[in-house]
């Protein structure tokens, strides 16, 4: 496949891109990208940052052609991933010596993408590293290391502890504690990135999950992502002692599970944790596909069979309930 346009990067990495999702002329809005990580560390976009996000933002590339190198070491254009992350930014900027913007993760979501003003991609973790001068040559160089494992890839670093659980333990409840939830849901809430009246835009998550041509947003559904959009509980090892179930209710998960196959939502929604859909109602569901009948976690906090297979309200994340409870 040739270059588009005037499009410096290889014919690999227009391949690699096209089956994540990318086309000549994709913008997708970035306002919500930036609220949340205005609330999360005071990031503030500057252009570059929002024209890449623009093209590229809501993309997960695994590789082409795909084997287990190229999935293992997917890159993901999401900024979410470097909220709580001002401080690792403010000192990486520093050494770059350029303001640095979180656009995704690489190296297994050990290392943060960052990029500065003038459009040079950067990989950021212990160190910063320059990955190209611009965009074009910078993912290039992701698609190459992607495919090969290079030594741009440092599996095995231990990850850092998240800071959702730093804070969780200097959490308050607020009065919302014991009217709408128990106070130890308040603890959590908060600690995951909810506060009292929060209300951020949706835009970029309608507009990712609609462009992919299976996904439409109700009312109800904005509700729920304008206040609890991007909340969540992260993994930490061990999974058998964790005190809460795995959750993060990002809708973009349902885009982004099951790859670059471009299957239907029914597939996509099925691999590696269940998925959560809050329906045209009140409800928030909890959906794995089974051979049977499926459970379904409703916002009461009750398990329940849910004898359909397809999740018919819109995605609103993803849950991995503790063992005990499967």
């Amino acid at each position: 496949m040739s270059n588009t346009g005037a499009r410096s990067w290889s014919s690999l990495t227009e391949e690699v891109l096209r089956r994540a999702g990318w086309r000549g002329g994709r913008s997708v809005p970035t306002d919500s990208w930036e609220a949340i990580l205005g609330e999360r560390g005071s990031f503030v976009a500057h252009d570059a940052a929002r024209r890449f996000l623009s093209e590229f933002g809501g993309l997960v590339t695994y590789g082409w052609p795909a084997d287990s190198i190229a999935t293992s070491s997917a890159v993901r254009f999401d900024p979410l991933r470097a909220q709580w992350q001002h401080e690792l930014f403010t000192k990486a900027s520093e050494e770059a010596g350029a303001l640095l913007y979180p656009v995704g993760t690489a190296d297994e979501g050990a290392s943060f993408l960052g990029i500065a003003e003038e459009g040079a991609l950067h990989l950021v973790r212990d160190r910063v590293e320059l990955l190209g001068p611009s965009t074009d040559q910078a993912l290039n160089r992701l698609v190459e290391a992607q495919g090969a494992r290079a030594a741009l890839w440092t599996p095995g670093v231990p990850a850092e502890e998240q800071p959702f659980w730093r804070r969780l333990h200097t959490m308050e409840t607020g009065p919302d504690a014991g009217t709408r939830w128990s106070e130890e849901a308040d603890r959590v809430l908060r600690a995951g990135g909810w506060f009292p009246g929060r209300s951020v835009p949706t835009e970029t998550w309608e507009s990712v999950l609609s462009q992919s041509g299976e996904f439409e947003i109700h009312d109800a559904a904005r509700r729920f992502l304008a206040e609890f959009g991007a909340v969540g509980v992260p993994y930490r090892d061990p999974w058998d002692t964790m005190p809460w179930m795995e959750f993060s209710l990002d809708p973009l998960l349902a885009f982004w599970d099951g790859g670059s196959s471009r299957t239907s939502p029914s597939r996509r929604m099925s691999t590696c944790t269940p998925s959560v859909c809050a329906t045209a109602g009140t409800s928030v569901w909890r959906w794995r596909r089974t051979a049977r009948s499926t459970p379904a976690w409703t916002a009461s906090g009750c398990w329940l069979p849910h004898p359909t297979r397809r999740c018919r309200g819109s995605p609103a994340g993803s849950v991995r309930p503790p063992p005990d409870s499967l």
